[in-house]
């Protein structure tokens, strides 16, 4: 009796290991497959932006960064993509030389498996806002490019962010890499410039693998993402000890919005 209820014990075993061994496998596929497309859904809303700027006769200073796109506006022949990056990916507090910045932002395409940008268009600067350390951009698109653009506009999200929880710091590594890197937020204190409410978020980063879980260049710009792919803050800068200063994203909607609005209506000259 004690051998037949062994020998049902080993094929129980024997039938039940490979079924869990592939269940196991299974639900691995099933996570990296979501991890990817959760990447892949960050950079439809992240441009490579590469900018260079006339400093001194025939002295040229270039630049890498990020950028988020943050609005759009359809026309019969062209769209409109607002993007906004951080300021000093622009290279100069000098106002002037700023709108004399040439600006290419660069797409992903729909084409290639890793969300590596590949498509640059002009990018016009349409002003800086030194309080928020931000700028923002507006790139035009022909109608006809969209079909092979992954691009879409990312959703900002409403909720402040709380202590501890988890975020995905993204961006362009040396203006090539596509990394994300997991984060934990860690306090809010007021910026720099010390404007009364308005806060720099600080980040403690909790390195992902991508890209061997590195930061630095060229992430300046991107986007601090929560696990619903919602944009809670853009990049400012990176730090020792893994720190990563952002700028809280609603407040940057705020005063883009209203800066757009003012714009908008400005009398053209001659009016």
């Amino acid at each position: 009796m004690k051998i037949g209820v062994r020998i049902l014990f080993v094929l129980l075993v024997l039938i039940l290991a490979p079924l869990s061994a592939l269940a196991d496998e299974s639900s691995i596929v099933e996570y990296a497959s979501a991890q990817k497309e959760f990447r892949r859904a960050i950079f439809r809303s992240e441009v490579k932006i590469h900018t260079s700027v006339l400093v001194r006769d025939g002295l040229w200073k270039n630049g890498i960064g990020t950028g988020v796109v943050v609005g759009r506006e359809n026309q019969p022949d062209k769209t409109i993509f607002y993007v906004i990056t951080a300021a000093h990916v622009l290279l100069t507090e000098n106002s002037e030389l700023l709108k004399e910045t040439k600006i290419v932002a660069a797409f992903p395409e729909k084409s290639i498996a890793f969300p590596v940008a590949q498509t640059g268009y002009s990018a016009k600067f349409l002003f800086v806002a030194w309080n928020l350390e931000y700028v923002l951009l507006q790139v035009e698109v022909p109608n006809s490019d969209l079909g092979k653009l992954d691009v879409a506009v990312a959703s900002i999200a409403q909720k402040a962010p709380e202590r501890l929880e988890s975020f995905w710091v993204s961006g362009y590594l040396r203006g090539t890499l596509p990394v994300v890197n997991q984060a934990y937020f860690v306090r809010a204190v007021v910026n720099e410039r010390g404007q009364a409410g308005e806060f720099v978020y600080f980040l403690l980063l909790n390195f992902f693998f991508i890209a061997d879980g590195i930061s630095g260049p060229g992430m300046s710009g991107g986007g601090v993402f929560n696990a619903k792919g919602e944009l809670m803050a853009m990049t400012w800068a990176v730090e020792s000890d893994h720190i990563v200063n952002a700028i809280p994203a609603f407040l940057i909607r705020q005063d883009f919005t209203a800066r757009l609005e003012v714009l908008k209506n400005k009398p053209k000259a001659g009016e």
